[in-house]
């Protein structure tokens, strides 16, 4: 009897502390930053696709990892990415090439859009390091763009790259690094909508060149009768 009694009132005892004290917090963060300035580009008339990205195992998940020793890997559990990194990062990318406003549209892969470009990423890396004398967020994000034509089967890549950037947090507490991350990520944004540019603008050029020599050559062709100038091929290109 006194045994019973004993675990009845320590029961009673834990059941009133449970409802005295609340449950421990947890906090969900994400990456954002201030919307970027359109660039000065002339608009490509073709459309981007993004597929869902990729991530390592060791990152696959809504825990915000840290390292504080070479080989180890640690992660918070009061302190986690709102939604996967994997998702978040494809999101906020899409949104900015979205307002570039340089492309007639960027779409999700699938989507009820005909895309001409696809964008496939992978993320190697997203975590906190403390293994300096400050923390420091880190992203290490592979691109890989290929050019994959509605009226063709052949796709052909345009580049694969690797993504890596850095930010210094301010202080040594998971805000902080949220905070640096989004710069961090900013960054690598940046660098990555002007090599996407780059690379569908060239890509575009040798077609532009040709309809550049038809528009010359036609009216050429038409007053001489079309003889001994073929204005479909055009002029040997450097």
């Amino acid at each position: 009897l006194h045994l019973i009694l004993s675990i009845a009132f320590l029961l009673l005892i834990t059941g009133c502390l449970n409802l005295k004290q609340p449950a421990v917090k947890v906090d969900y963060y994400q990456i954002e930053y201030e919307p970027m300035d359109s660039p000065a580009s002339e608009p490509l008339d073709v459309v981007l696709g993004i597929r869902n990205f990729t991530i390592s195992s060791a990152y696959d998940h809504d825990r915000i990892v840290y390292k504080e020793d070479t080989f180890k890997r640690q992660n918070y559990y009061y302190h986690r990415w709102i939604t996967n990194p994997s998702a978040m990062i494809k999101n906020i990318l899409l949104k900015d090439l979205q307002s570039s406003g340089v492309y007639r549209a960027v779409t999700l892969i699938p989507g009820g859009i005909v895309w001409d470009y696809e964008i496939q990423g992978h993320i190697h890396e997203i975590s906190e390091s403390d293994l300096g004398k400050n923390w420091t967020a880190v992203i290490d994000l592979e691109i890989t763009l290929i050019k994959t034509p509605s009226t063709s089967s052949i796709r052909k890549v345009l580049f694969q790259k690797n993504y890596h950037h850095s930010s210094i947090c301010e202080k040594k507490e998971p805000a902080a690094v949220v905070a640096a991350m989004s710069a961090a990520v900013k960054e690598l944004s940046i660098e990555l909508q002007k090599d996407i540019y780059k690379a569908v603008r060239d890509d575009g050029l040798p077609e532009k060149q040709m309809g550049f020599w038809r528009d010359a050559l036609l009216p050429l062709a038409l007053r001489d009768g079309s003889q001994g100038v073929d204005y479909k091929e055009g002029p040997n290109l450097p």
